[in-house]
């Protein structure tokens, strides 16, 4: 079972099932969640604040591509409205706070998961 660790900024809304998407890089070891895997979610791995959120069921896992103000899910590149709501989902205020995160200077190449909550929520 895989564990997914989420900054303090997002807890709250992993708590309130508003935040129903997480954007990762790829597992350099390439064992990457897979649709249908349970993964246990927490904040402050590896620190003494470490809590255990509770744990989420992957339904969907896109391929993402992030550079400058565009993203590209599985060769597609979204529209500005599906940009908005992505960020939203993903627990960003708007489209500017999402691409400031995820901001490099070659673009961001990863996953995008889409999840729902199972235990300990």
């Amino acid at each position: 079972m895989s564990a997914w660790n989420f900054k303090a900024q997002f807890a709250p809304m992993i708590v309130d099932r508003s935040k129903r998407t997480t954007i990762r890089a790829y597992r350099k070891d390439g064992r990457d969640p897979q649709n249908r895997d349970t993964v246990v979610v927490y904040t402050g791995m590896r620190t003494k604040a470490c809590v255990r959120i509770g744990e989420v069921l992957i339904i969907a896992v896109r391929k993402v591509f992030i550079l400058s103000e565009s993203i590209s899910l599985d060769g597609s590149i979204l529209s500005p409205e599906d940009v908005r709501k992505l960020a939203l989902s993903d627990g960003f205020s708007d489209a500017r706070d999402f691409f400031a995160f995820f901001k490099s200077p070659d673009g961001f190449l990863g996953l995008l998961y889409e999840f729902e909550y199972r235990m300990g929520l």
